[in-house]
């Protein structure tokens, strides 16, 4: 376990089926019991499709562990959820209101908006925001080139933080 990452006591409080273009799964809800962590919420995405990529393995495996520490029995062939993400809401809601022990670690993504006369431009995963005389260079993560956001027509801008948990793993609690 890295020196960031926590092990937290949640209880396992909601699911909801969620499709978009890119994959559909459950979003699962649990909430922290310790008065101490600094969220009330924590979610993460189990995606069962499509088809058998990375992202759908983890999801299955998110979805047999919750089912595993509330002591529900799980299929043989848990590829079987693939794609069937409302028997799988239905499933994961006989077991809300389990206790589970969770290892979250903690990230953090910045985000850079500038409202522009002709609209608004969203940087996504943005390292570095710098002021120069001709504007705001952007610096995104990954390597890519930056962005260069001229003064002129720009009204507003915003560069904002946005933070939540990632879950490392699930199992019963203790």
């Amino acid at each position: 376990m890295a020196t960031r990452d926590r092990r937290v006591r949640a209880i396992y409080t909601d699911v909801k089926a969620f499709e978009n273009a890119d994959a559909f799964g459950v979003l699962l809800g649990f909430r922290p019991e310790t008065a101490r962590f600094d969220t009330d919420r924590i979610e993460c995405e189990a995606q069962l499709g499509p088809g058998n990529c990375v992202e759908t393995v983890e999801g299955i495996g998110r979805v047999a562990r919750i089912l595993r520490a509330a002591r529900l029995a799980t299929p043989s062939d848990p590829t079987e959820w693939i794609g069937r993400t409302a028997d799988v809401e239905a499933l994961l809601g006989r077991a809300i209101g389990t206790a589970l022990q969770l290892e979250v670690r903690p990230r953090t993504r910045l985000r850079f908006t500038a409202w522009l006369e002709d609209g608004i431009q969203v940087i996504d995963d943005v390292a570095e925001v710098t002021e120069t005389p001709e504007g705001f260079s952007v610096r995104r993560r990954s390597g890519r080139f930056p962005v260069l956001v001229a003064r002129k027509g720009l009204a507003r801008q915003q560069t904002e933080s946005i933070r939540w948990y990632e879950i490392l793993s699930i199992e019963r609690a203790p």
